[in-house]
């Protein structure tokens, strides 16, 4: 398995599923809870995921996001229809360009952008442009709190469609029929979702 750490590009799904045939409830279950997602075919940590890690390379990461949103919404209201060059983004923010690519593919999870390349694999090539609503938050913490409240919402509202499922199912097997719900759990998600970061981040790119 490969990651390019540096684009954000994440490791091949099909081919981590076959290597790690021995997880592929958790593997679903981290999708399925927005805590893993898929683009291009590809795994990645989600945004959300991310909040739910405390390590220092993590807490490092944040900060660079945080002076990254910064600087992208000064460029905003001076330029609010110009896009910012990637490169560019990451001499400002006196960043490596791969520290940059990695920042923006979880920064581009939340809505607050415009345009922008669908990765940021090529400095010649790729480049961003924020909305007006980045001007909505102060930081990138308001936002980052803003899709932790909507992926709760989305978990409350599944748990609720489950039980009552599982209670109309319930009933239904009273009346007699051998019908049942199999009822996943989601403790320890946490534990299971930094174990798949840390293999992520370290395995050879």
């Amino acid at each position: 398995m490969e990651r390019t750490r540096s684009t954000g590009i994440g490791v091949d799904a099909l081919y981590y599923r076959a290597q790690n045939d021995d997880h592929l409830d958790l593997l679903d279950k981290l999708e399925r809870t927005g805590l893993l997602r898929k683009e291009l075919d590809k795994y990645l940590v989600s945004l959300y995921g991310l909040t739910l890690l405390d390590d220092e390379q993590t807490k490092t990461l944040m900060g660079n996001i945080e002076k990254l949103f910064s600087i992208l919404k000064s460029h905003y209201k001076a330029q609010p229809r110009a896009k910012l060059m990637v490169a560019e983004l990451a001499r400002m923010a006196n960043l490596s360009y791969k520290e940059t690519a990695e920042c923006l593919s979880y920064m581009v999870q939340a809505h607050w952008t415009g345009t922008h390349t669908s990765v940021f694999d090529n400095p010649a090539e790729a480049f961003i442009s924020a909305s007006e609503t980045i001007l909505r938050y102060k930081d990138f913490k308001e936002l980052v709190a803003e899709v932790i409240r909507l992926q709760i919402q989305r978990e409350e509202s599944a748990q609720s469609t489950r039980e009552w499922f599982h209670s109309d199912l319930q009933q239904e097997t009273h009346q007699g029929k051998d019908i049942f719900l199999l009822r996943p759990s989601f403790f320890g998600i946490g534990i299971d979702l930094k174990a798949l970061w840390k293999r992520l981040r370290n395995r050879s790119r």
